[in-house]
């Protein structure tokens, strides 16, 4: 897997649609979720709960993404204090998904594939 590129050219480079204008400017586009006007959830965030699950511990899945411990744990205490409920349990045994945060992953994926194909109709414009 490669590197999570928390700057602004990895923004860029994540972009989570794309479309071509007539003209060939191409127009890029990202999406986060909020709550009370707090975003508990975007890309970088469901990149990392993947991660979490898959490695069984924040310190790993922050390794895994190239990231500080501290960035991953300012983004996971981000997205269980904004989020409806916790998406993820810490244990002295290691970190997991909550069922309702697989179910947000799952739900995240499947609005990010509705919002490219908006993106990318040609009625756009």
């Amino acid at each position: 897997m490669s590197r999570y590129q928390s700057t602004k050219k990895g923004r860029r480079a994540r972009a989570d649609a794309e479309a071509i204008l007539p003209d060939g400017t191409i127009l890029k586009a990202r999406f986060w979720l909020e709550r009370n006007g707090e975003t508990f959830l975007a890309a970088g965030r469901v990149a990392l709960l993947e991660a979490i699950e898959r490695c069984g511990s924040l310190s790993g899945a922050a390794r895994e993404m190239g990231i500080s411990y501290r960035h991953a744990w300012l983004m996971a205490d981000a997205i269980n204090r904004f989020g409806p409920k916790k998406l993820f349990e810490t244990s002295p045994a290691g970190s997991h998904l909550t069922e309702d945060g697989k179910k947000w992953v799952k739900m995240f994926h499947d609005l990010n594939k509705k919002f490219k194909k908006t993106l990318s109709k040609e009625s756009l414009i």
